[in-house]
């Protein structure tokens, strides 16, 4: 890269990724270079396929590659680089009888046009080798001093914030309606969502704004406990009223899913938090949905499989969330008792113009029809997405065309009401 590929001059902010490959050497070893040239080579189609038309992908050198990422804010670049790693993470690279598992470390620094080109390169190195230092499989952000000071001071401000709303009642659910399209009914179906009140200006914060300072200060826990307690007392009441549809065995026809972290998931004492729960409140059957993201369900597949199976025999549905990153993940299908597969949204917005997503969303379909799943499609934003949805024969769709989410609001008295968002 030339100097002219850093310089901006124009205000806007790019970034620089570098990125290491993980367990590249193992194939080297044990397939030879050829296997190993033909490795990155199916790995660059990888990437490419999940940067933007404005990205340039490089190879570095070895098993080192750069991406610029122009016009390209801090928050974007992030979720591209973490699109990355996930990519490379769930790529099985097959070479005669032998099926390899490849990861990626990376180093992200912005640019606004007036780093040294050199200096930029060396900050980003270094800030690769410092993710692979410290487990590998990850992406980190290079920060100066007085940047690092400033991210601790903001997740510090924040987690007061989380502590705030847990004792003056700032957490609030929202519900998303999520519809059937092809006559698998009309019983409502929601996925369950929470906000925090600021209680500076009294505007709703975004998960997205609060929820990696509650992870990174062990608060996420306590949230998500929260969103559960509160969603069941809800839950509680609305079948009390009879404002929920049964069939004749007295199951629930509505469905409320909720998010599960893989912190959730690893805690040993979640699943009698959540019979103790069920025990107080008796939901019926299949009322209740977790949903797990495909990256978090196959991260810690044992213990998944575990927690499936005890909350389904507590009545309990699942959906395996943001699925289709990784085709190989079809094969631990087999092994996650889930009921819905949620078709990651990356393929959904883009298929009416782009026919390799139209084909992984087709794919996906004829799958769960075959291991005898539903189908829900995410982000959902226009008639003729939905249309083809429909021709496809996925089963349900979410999205801002279908609605917007709505607040589920519990006052004082704990009669849960629904207002409109």
């Amino acid at each position: 890269m030339c100097s002219s590929d850093l310089a901006g001059g124009d205000g806007r902010q790019h970034a620089l990724l570098y990125m290491d490959l993980d367990n590249f050497k193992t194939v080297n070893d044990t397939c030879g270079h050829v296997a190993g040239d033909e490795l990155l080579m199916q790995l660059t189609t990888v990437m490419q396929s999940r940067m933007r038309g404005s990205d340039t992908l490089a190879r570095l050198g070895g098993d080192e590659f750069g991406a610029l990422l122009e016009a390209c804010p801090l928050d974007q670049a992030v979720r591209i680089a973490n699109g990355l790693r996930e990519a490379v993470r769930d790529f099985r690279f097959v070479w005669q009888d032998k099926t390899f598992g490849i990861g990626m470390s990376a180093g992200l620094v912005t640019i606004d046009g007036s780093e040294n080109v050199s200096r930029v390169l060396a900050s980003a190195d270094a800030t690769c080798y410092d993710a692979k230092r410290k487990g590998r499989d990850r992406v980190l952000v290079y920060r100066t001093k007085h940047d690092g000071a400033n991210a601790q001071s903001a997740d510090l401000q924040m987690v007061s914030q989380i502590n705030h709303a847990f004792e003056l009642g700032n957490f609030r659910l929202f519900r998303q309606k999520i519809i059937a399209l092809n006559g698998a009914g009309n019983d409502p179906h929601y996925e369950v969502l929470v906000r925090m009140v600021d209680r500076t200006t009294g505007g709703m914060i975004p998960p997205s704004g609060f929820m990696a300072a509650a992870e990174r200060y062990n608060l996420l826990s306590s949230i998500e406990r929260w969103v559960i307690s509160s969603l069941v007392e809800f839950l509680h009441a609305q079948t009390a009223s009879g404002a929920l549809p049964r069939d004749a065995a007295g199951n629930s026809q509505a469905v409320y899913a909720v998010n599960l972290s893989g912190v959730s998931i690893n805690d040993a004492s979640f699943i009698d938090f959540l019979r103790q729960l069920l025990t107080r409140f008796n939901l019926p059957r299949g009322l209740l949905c977790f949903e797990v993201t495909e990256t978090t369900a196959i991260s810690n597949l044992n213990k998944a499989a575990h927690l499936m199976h005890e909350l389904k025999a507590m009545g309990c549905r699942f959906a395996l969330d943001d699925f289709g990153i990784g085709m190989s993940s079809f094969a631990y299908l087999k092994y996650l008792p889930v009921d819905y597969i949620k078709i990651d949204g990356v393929f959904v917005r883009d298929m009416a113009d782009d026919p390799m997503d139209r084909a992984i969303v087709e794919a996906i379909n004829r799958i769960a029809l075959i291991l005898g799943l539903k189908t829900v499609a995410e982000y959902v934003e226009s008639a003729s997405i939905a249309e083809r949805l429909r021709a496809i024969g996925v089963d349900y769709a979410q999205g801002y065309f279908v609605a917007k989410p709505e607040a589920l609001v519990n006052p004082p008295d704990n009669a849960s009401v629904l207002e409109s968002a």
